[in-house]
């Protein structure tokens, strides 16, 4: 079922290597639109959205409060 997620926009932070990495592929693979964000390394999340055809965006989410 490679479009479990059609539809459906995935925000992955710390996307730009390892387990973000992973996961934003993961979502793109079933089909979501997929938002990489790291606070970091803008090449690393730009690197990952061309693979998946997403988007990059340089956050630092270290300060959000829900």
């Amino acid at each position: 079922m490679p479009d479990r997620l059609q539809g459906k926009i995935a925000i992955v932070t710390g996307g730009g290597r390892g387990l973000g990495k992973a996961i934003a592929q993961a979502y793109a693979g079933e089909g979501a639109k997929v938002i990489v964000t790291a606070s970091k390394n803008k090449n690393e999340i730009d690197e990952t959205a061309l693979k998946i055809n997403g988007k990059a965006i340089l956050a630092d989410i270290t300060y959000c409060v829900v």
